[in-house]
């Protein structure tokens, strides 16, 4: 193998590495932060509007119910 192939190949190999850590670490961001944002929402005791289609009057435990209706 050229040398300059196997630079390339080295590369290549630090960029995927690079790209899996930034996934686990972003993951587990996202993980953290929808637990922060789930536990306040429940300690603030919010209820979905009256009004709403979807889940009317229900109490908003997390982000997947914040969404308007």
């Amino acid at each position: 193998m050229t040398r300059s192939r196997r630079h390339h190949v080295s590369t290549v190999r630090n960029i995927g590495t690079i790209g899996i850590l930034a996934g686990g670490i972003l993951s587990t961001t996202g993980a953290v932060v929808w637990s922060l944002i789930s536990a306040e929402l429940t300690a603030q005791k919010i209820t979905v509007s009256p009004d709403s289609k979807l889940l009317p009057e229900r109490p908003v435990r997390g982000p997947h119910r914040l969404r308007a209706s």
